[in-house]
């Protein structure tokens, strides 16, 4: 220990804190070099009037293990844990803790008991090998006992924040003249809030901080106090899909629709910092970042290529018509000091950048509290705080000049309970260099202007469909636009919700049943009908969900009855929203008991062909948008949960997969709510009418926002939205499988992208488990597509890993086997499907073979009884034909579908007890995919299928054919006839179009 720094440190602490605070900085400004070595740290720099609060989490920074130690002085006891989390030592006062046979790196202390105004605490590194600061703490969290200025602290703070490199670190002092906060914590970090108002001050409610900077006592000793400059370029706006509706690269419309749909911007830099996306609103010429007049969007950097969304609104609202021009600022060490219920900081707060020499930069200081200004109060100097810095910021001064409220100090309060800073984040930032980006113009249009009058608007055939605004019929076959791709209802309406591997057969029944099969007297009416509840969870906000209405729309409940049986649902609640006898939009809630619902949106739709256009976060609430050439469909989603406390009520979560929601208790109810609308809008009020409804019942948890100064406990206010719902940063737009072969579409969506890798988990046809494939992705500024052989199997899960996390999820299947009879539409057949068969393949195949087999039996029948494929996205019709393997000791039918417009072709085939090859010409189908093959039979017993395989030959009549003009050979294996039938359908049915 330096004696000398040592007796001027305990002499000013009989000086008054101000005083202090002048001497200290004169003193390191004129001896920078001098700074102490490692002590005790606490008291010596806060004053006993800065009493720890019961739990806060400090931590130590050891550099040489065995030769340093941890000494605890203060009331009660502390644990002490090694870098690695490894417990070492519960200290009394007094005690030493030893480091030897622990690495390097930051112990960890834990206050177990509230520390005392007016009694001494510290944390001293005893045997210390290096000056500098070593106690700190991510999260400070004090107690002074009052809100009056004898309790107010003088101290300063000190952040390592990001140099811009990875291994350059910059410290940052917070100096404090005459913060009071009663009950208050110190933390900053690189953003502000979280969420769309990071930058600004807002009120606590609806608003959370995460800390994320180490903040030090003293400068610390593991710093390198170096920074670089940033450098932006490469600006872009991407509002719509890079694909369009036939699957051709075009590119991407600039355009959004304020408030209902997302656009993203991507930029590059060089540095790990932070970015500031602003947009001239006002149309001045100015970019006014620290005003309410134009946009600003605060988020990270990492060094490349980085993405931000945009869903086009500013504080809420949706920005107006028209072109607005916009550009992105990159700053190195930006620093946010977010005070939390900090009710004065008179005269005031300064930031300062400690240099390499251990000199002082003064940096200049930015915040805009008009959100919360209406409860600014008089300070001593009779003035009020500044409502805003101004874009030049406010200069905090030379280092150890007297701090003076709104001239060089970040200035409110009265010493009292009440002002602009109780109950709300004030945020204060810096930043040590900066770079501005060239702008570019974004157009935010209105989403109901359809100029060629096809059914479509405008914007959603320039960003969805990849159309033409300005010709009803971009493609010249004679139908018009909005019939050919947005003439279909809501999804909801044509069971696009359900799909997911484990229930892949159970799900494809219900497919089936839903499909335009022809059956005599045509299928009877299945999947959405009206139902009424009896579960305790849902019925318990059934009078809130009944309550809920969009004007203009015809509500009718529409609860798929099937949902329990098929999924892990206990009870089930659904209306839709209709527009004459369209559905416009739909909601559907799921009760679960102890786990989370199995499905989603993003699960199913994409699994069932659909493709994902963009994912962003509105009112704390994740939306996606959802396009279905196939289906003609176009929707917006919103999905959330609702976790039951033990006090009744719900809490609101937003994720994007079921992995990343937390995993509910045993005996924990959960509402799963989907919610989706066919136009732009929709679903975003649709939620915000559910969420406004359970809170009006109080039937929805309230949000902790603060602590209440006399009791320590936590207050809280009405639900908030969810403010850690984030898209990811990479997502799979569109996924294919058939056969073997793999096809992705992977798209930039949000945030940054560091290592981007693909596991694929695949499950053979047999239901084992094969060895899961690692793809490494190289980085790519939009969009990319991968393609590869997964061989043969039953079903898979591409898994899109960030930096190893998990930021998205697919399932994919080119189709499963189900049951297929009369029974699934009321007759009264009832078979039993086995997927427990031995798979067979042709011997030398040349076309697309999918994999897998399934055999059904019944013991009595009603009409008939079968298996059948169902097939999702459909096989091409540029196949000439089907060939499958069969066993069946009757004649059965063999018929493939287009459901989705009722093509169908079927042919018999003679009984093969042992076995047989099929084939089935696809030709009268006039080149419409097949979704659906079926092979049935109208007496009891069994029938078998595998191996059916799509080809292109010449299909030669062989004379052979059975009842209907179809071609089939029986055999033992499939490879060699048992007849002249077989001997000729080998010989003479397959002959290759090119011999």
């Amino acid at each position: 220990m330096d004696l000398g720094m040592s007796i001027c440190t305990r002499t000013l602490r009989t000086r008054t804190p101000r005083t202090r605070r002048r001497l200290l900085a004169a003193l390191l400004v004129a001896a920078p070099l001098l700074l102490p070595s490692a002590e005790a740290e606490g008291t010596d720099q806060l004053n006993t009037t800065q009493a720890l609060r019961l739990g806060t989490q400090l931590y130590v920074d050891i550099v040489a293990p065995g030769t340093e130690s941890i000494r605890w002085t203060g009331a009660g006891t502390v644990q002490v844990t090694a870098p690695d989390g490894t417990p070492i030592a519960v200290l009394l006062p007094g005690q030493t803790a030893s480091t030897a046979g622990h690495p390097a790196g930051a112990f960890g202390v834990y206050v177990n008991q509230g520390q005392v105004v007016s009694i001494r605490w510290d944390v001293e590194v005893v045997g210390a090998t290096a000056p500098g600061g070593r106690l700190h703490a991510y999260d400070w969290r004090f107690d002074a006992g009052a809100f009056s200025s004898d309790r107010a602290t003088y101290a300063s703070f000190y952040a390592v924040v990001p140099g811009g490199g990875g291994a350059d670190t910059a410290v940052i002092e917070l100096q404090l003249d005459g913060l009071a906060g009663y009950v208050y914590d110190i933390n900053a970090n690189r953003v502000g809030v979280d969420g769309p108002d990071g930058g600004r001050s807002v009120p606590m409610f609806g608003h959370t901080v995460t800390p994320e900077f180490p903040i030090y006592l003293q400068p610390p000793t593991n710093a390198s106090y170096t920074s670089i400059a940033p450098i932006a370029y490469g600006l872009d706006f991407v509002g719509g899909v890079s694909v369009d509706v036939h699957g051709s690269p075009i590119t991407p419309c600039q355009q959004i629709v304020p408030g209902q749909s997302f656009g993203r911007f991507q930029f590059n830099t060089n540095v790990e910092g932070t970015f500031h996306l602003e947009c001239d609103l006002d149309g001045d010429g100015l970019f006014e970042s620290t005003g309410d007049d134009d946009f600003l969007a605060v988020g990270t950097t990492t060094p490349g290529l980085n993405t931000v969304l945009w869903d086009g609104t500013h504080l809420g609202e949706p920005v107006a018509t028209g072109d607005i021009d916009c550009r992105v600022r990159i700053n190195t060490g930006e620093f946010h000091y977010v005070g939390a219920d900090i009710e004065t900081s008179y005269e005031g707060l300064r930031l300062y950048e400690v240099v390499g020499d251990l000199s002082r930069r003064p940096l200049a200081m930015r915040w805009n509290d008009l959100a919360v200004q209406g409860g600014a109060r008089t300070m001593a100097n009779g003035e009020l705080g500044l409502a805003t810095s101004g874009e030049l910021g406010v200069d905090p001064g030379p280092y150890g000049a007297p701090a003076l409220a709104n001239v060089n100090a970040r200035s409110w309060g009265d010493h009292t309970s009440g002002g602009k800073g109780n109950q709300n984040y004030l945020d204060t930032y810096v930043w040590l260099a900066s770079d501005t980006s060239a702008t570019v113009f974004v157009q935010a249009v209105d989403a109901s202007v359809d100029t060629d009058g096809d059914g479509l608007g405008d914007f959603e055939e320039s960003c969805f469909y990849g159309t033409e605004p300005t010709n009803a019929d971009t493609d010249g076959d004679g139908t018009p636009d909005g019939e050919q791709y947005g003439g279909g209802a809501s999804s909801a309406d044509v069971g696009g919700l359900e799909s997911n591997g484990r229930l892949a057969s159970a799900l494809a029944r219900r497919a089936i049943t839903r499909s335009r099969v022809s059956l005599p007297g045509g299928p009877a009416a299945v999947g959405r009908v009206g139902q009424r509840l009896t579960g305790p969870g849902i019925a318990a906000l059934r009078e809130a969900l009944d309550a809920v209405q969009v004007r203009g729309f015809t509500r009718r409940d529409a609860t798929p009855h099937d949902l329990p049986s098929l999924t892990n649902a206990q009870d089930v609640y659904a209306f839709d929203l209709l527009d004459g006898d369209r559905v416009e939009g739909s909601v559907l809630v799921v009760e679960t008991l102890g786990e989370t619902y199995e499905h989603s949106k993003a699960l199913c739709d994409r699994a069932g062909g659909a493709t994902l256009v963009d994912i962003g976060a509105t009112g704390g609430l994740l939306q996606s948008t959802f396009r279905h050439a196939d289906e003609h469909t176009l929707d917006q989603a919103i999905e959330w949960k609702l976790y039951q406390e033990s006090d009744g009520r719900w809490r609101a979560v937003s994720r994007w997969l079921r992995a990343h929601y937390e995993p509910p208790r045993a005996d924990q109810r959960v509402l799963n709510v989907q919610v989706w609308g066919r136009h732009a809008g929709l679903a975003a009020e649709l939620a915000q009418r559910i969420l406004e409804g359970l809170g009006d019942h109080r039937a929805a948890a309230p949000s902790a926002t603060a602590l209440d100064e006399e009791t320590h406990t936590t207050w809280t206010r009405a639900p908030a939205p969810d403010p850690s719902a984030r898209p990811p940063a990479v997502a799979v737009t569109e996924g294919e499988l058939l056969g073997p072969s793999l096809r992705l579409r992977l798209e930039r969506l949000a945030g940054t992208a560091g290592r981007l890798q693909l596991r694929i988990d695949r499950v053979a046809p047999n239901g084992e488990v094969a060895e899961a494939m690692t793809l490494e992705v190289p980085s790519f500024a939009r969009t990319h597509e991968v393609s590869v052989t997964v061989g043969p199997v039953r079903d898979l899960t591409v898994d899109v890993l960030v930096d190893g996390a998990l930021h998205d999820r697919l399932w994919l299947s080119d189709g499963a086997w189900a049951a297929f009879d009369d029974g699934l539409w009321g007759g009264g057949t009832l078979s039993e499907v086995s997927l427990a068969c031995t798979p067979r393949m042709p011997a030398a195949a040349e076309g697309l073979t999918l994999s897998g087999c399934a055999r059904a039996h019944a013991a009595r029948v009603d009409r008939f009884v079968g298996v059948a494929r169902h097939i999702p996205r459909g096989v091409s019709g540029d196949w000439t034909h089907l060939r499958f393997w069969y066993r069946s000791d009757a004649r059965v039918e063999a018929c493939v579908e287009d459901t989705r417009e009722g093509a169908r072709h079927c042919r018999s085939l003679p009984a093969a007890s042992a076995g047989a090859w099929g084939a089935l010409d696809l030709a009268p189908l006039q080149g419409a995919p097949v979704r659906l093959v079926t092979v049935t039979r109208a007496s009891a017993g069994s029938v078998e299928v595998s191996g059916p395989t799509f080809e292109q030959h010449e299909l030669v009549d062989g004379g052979g054919c059975a009842a209907g003009g179809g071609f089939a050979a029986a055999g033992t294996d499939g490879r060699s006839g048992t007849g002249l039938f077989g001997l000729v359908f080998v010989l003479l049915v397959y002959r290759k179009a090119s011999s």
